[in-house]
């Protein structure tokens, strides 16, 4: 059991990692600006030969504020081939086999912020998703893992979420494209 917790919160961490750092290699965006000057995005393909995001949403009109601060709000689907569809499969995110295409259902996200402030839930859906594992039938009792030296353990014998100092901003594949969007 031990064994199944430390892969599913590695697995968190790679998977985190690898969205903040993602390099996507193409991006198909069907988007289109709303009479009231409004962006709807219909539907958003970015990709690497690894990892696949899928996105629906749009950004909103706030005339006080320029175009980067308008709120935004997407539905991300993330998928994963190889070592990432096996990291879906560790956190319990995979509802069956990998699609035709190879890839692996992951975990849905939500974008929200602006292109400024991007703001997503992943680290929560990661983090749930370890908690869920951790507290799996499979567990026994008194083999709760030890917290890790950047979390605290609480008297419930849970790990809360890593307080460590905010990393520098990284660039966004959203932030990207919608800034291009903008234009």
């Amino acid at each position: 059991k031990i064994a199944k917790i430390g892969a599913a919160m590695t697995a968190a961490a790679k998977l985190q990692k690898a969205v903040a750092d993602f390099q996507y290699t193409s991006a198909t965006i069907k988007a289109s600006r709303l009479a009231s000057g409004s962006i709807k995005l219909e539907s958003a393909d970015i990709r690497n030969e690894a990892l696949h995001l899928a996105a629906k949403g749009g950004i909103s009109v706030d005339p006080k504020l320029g175009f980067a601060d308008w709120p935004m709000a997407f539905n991300t689907q993330i998928r994963g081939a190889g070592e990432f569809a096996q990291y879906f499969q560790a956190l319990g995110f995979a509802g069956g086999p990998a699609t035709a295409d190879g890839f692996t259902d992951g975990p849905g996200v939500n974008v929200t912020g602006s292109l400024n402030q991007v703001k997503t839930d992943l680290a929560e859906k990661l983090q749930q998703a370890v908690d869920n594992v951790r507290a799996s039938p499979t567990a026994t009792p008194g083999n709760q893992p030890q917290a890790s030296p950047n979390t605290r353990a609480t008297p419930s014998g849970k790990t809360p979420a890593t307080e460590t100092t905010p990393a520098p901003k990284k660039r966004s594949p959203f932030g990207d494209l919608l800034k291009e969007l903008g234009r």
